[in-house]
């Protein structure tokens, strides 16, 4: 709950409510909305693609992510940390982002939401919406003092990306000391923590480049907290090492361990068809060194067959 304003956590997915938000929101009077502006309240806005989905909007990666539309996400959250919920998030399945129009009905919903409706004392949009500038600026600009708004510099953005990679890297540094003294439920904690920190570079919008090296670490933060999982001795859960060893293939699905994880979990649970299915995938997707690394798992997993 944010501490300065009435909070509220709306996240719909369903275009045909957004639409009848959007449509109430377009007949009221913002320039009469002065009594609600809140001066000590910060917004964050911006826009991320959340991946490929396939014909029923479920996720795909890989090679069945060719060809395929994307998940984009428009977002209103509280200042810029993760941790704070978000105000109004809408998700639209398309080949390409959404409109100008979209994006403008996108604000006035998120200023309306709430009852009676509400406006922060700023509102900070990052460069993902920098191409619809043109389209907000009149209306932002048109919105009552004192509210204010500025867009980020992508300069600004990846600053701030910096500093969630430095700050991901400690606890993921932590993670290890602690799994190297076998601390499992603690290593899995800083891991956990260092992948929800880049979280917030994937989806705040933040440079491609950025974005890029968010996923690829994140992979390795979930394969070194299956790996904590998948210690020998009591609390060794390697139903949640398979859990991780996906997210790993997701986030990077050219990351070896992440299938080397998922292998030793199916093994542990007694699927060896499935541990060699995950090897199978990754023959087809890792490079260099990595492919003999998987071919030698491969045929050790065929031996033991």
């Amino acid at each position: 709950m944010c501490r300065n304003c009435n909070w509220v956590e709306y996240d719909t997915h369903d275009l045909a409510s957004f639409k009848a938000l959007a449509r109430s929101a377009r007949r009221i009077d913002f320039s009469s909305l002065s009594c609600a502006v809140q001066p000590h309240v910060k917004w964050i806005m911006t826009m991320a693609d959340w991946g490929a989905v396939d014909e029923s909007g479920k996720e795909v990666f890989g090679e069945d992510a060719a060809g395929a539309q994307h998940r984009y996400g428009l977002m209103c959250k509280a200042h810029w940390d993760i941790y704070d919920g978000a105000r109004f998030v809408q998700s639209f399945i398309g080949d390409r982002p959404p409109s100008a129009d979209v994006v403008l009905d996108f604000v006035r919903v998120c200023i309306t939401i709430s009852a009676p409706a509400q406006l922060p004392g700023s509102l900070r949009l990052t460069p993902a919406l920098l191409p619809y500038a043109a389209k907000l600026k009149p209306f932002l600009a048109a919105l009552p003092a004192p509210f204010s708004y500025f867009f980020e510099t992508r300069a600004h953005a990846h600053e701030n990306a910096v500093y969630f990679f430095e700050c991901a890297e400690t606890c993921k540094l932590q993670g290890n000391a602690r799994y190297a003294r076998r601390e499992r439920a603690e290593a899995v904690e800083a891991y956990a923590e260092a992948a929800d920190i880049l979280e917030h570079v994937l989806t705040m919008g933040h440079a491609e480049h950025d974005m890029h090296k968010a996923k690829k670490l994140r992979a390795v933060y979930f394969a070194n907290s299956a790996a904590a999982h998948l210690l020998d001795g009591p609390g060794q859960d390697a139903q949640q090492a398979l859990s991780d060893g996906v997210q790993a293939e997701r986030s990077d699905p050219e990351y070896a361990k992440g299938y080397l994880r998922q292998m030793r979990a199916h093994v542990l649970l007694g699927d060896d068809g499935a541990a060699r299915q995950a090897l199978e995938r990754a023959a087809k997707r890792v490079h260099g060194a990595d492919v003999q690394v998987i071919t030698d798992a491969l045929d050790k997993l065929i031996v033991g067959d």
